[in-house]
């Protein structure tokens, strides 16, 4: 075979050879199944993509946090766009009610959340930009303000996607 780098046909010898052997034990439909097992592992569970589960639905389902942006540039019924219906395909009704009770939880804690850093400084601190302390103290009640906002419109997406599901 000339013109093939040697390592290669060693390469692709070891691979004819595993094949064969693969062929012997495994029949073509044990293969495709072992191929997609094999997709599944390399794929990862989930969260494995660095999404953040706060939750899971009554039929086991994972709730995923969801990054603020993904959330600011919509509201209401606007926000219930393709991209979030995509993604919440495969829910019921009842998975959207675990969802909208879900992110009533991360809503209430984002709450907790401002009050704490709000309530941790005294309103001079809070009102000087120069101040570390209410810096600091501003910007996590900056943050959960924001996540509070975020998981309020995430619990009224779910709860109008539950409503579209059972009127179906």
């Amino acid at each position: 075979m000339a013109g093939i780098n040697p390592l290669e046909l060693n390469n692709i010898q070891k691979l004819r050879t595993t094949l064969n052997r693969a062929n012997m034990y495994y029949t073509p439909v044990d293969l495709i199944q072992k191929a997609k097992d094999d997709q599944a592992l390399i794929k990862g569970g989930e969260g494995s993509r660095g999404g953040k589960v706060i939750g899971h639905t009554k039929s086991g389902k994972p709730i995923y946090d969801v990054h603020p942006s993904e959330t600011n540039h919509v509201s209401g019924r606007e926000g219930f766009h393709s991209d979030f219906q995509k993604k919440h395909s495969h829910f019921t009704a009842e998975d959207h009610k675990d969802a909208v009770d879900a992110h009533n939880k991360e809503h209430e804690k984002a709450g907790d959340d401002w009050d704490k850093h709000h309530n941790s400084v005294s309103a001079d601190e809070w009102n000087d930009s120069k101040n570390e302390k209410g810096h600091a103290a501003y910007q996590g009640a900056k943050h959960a303000a924001a996540e509070q906002d975020k998981h309020g419109k995430l619990a009224r997406w779910h709860k109008v996607a539950a409503k579209e599901k059972e009127n179906k």
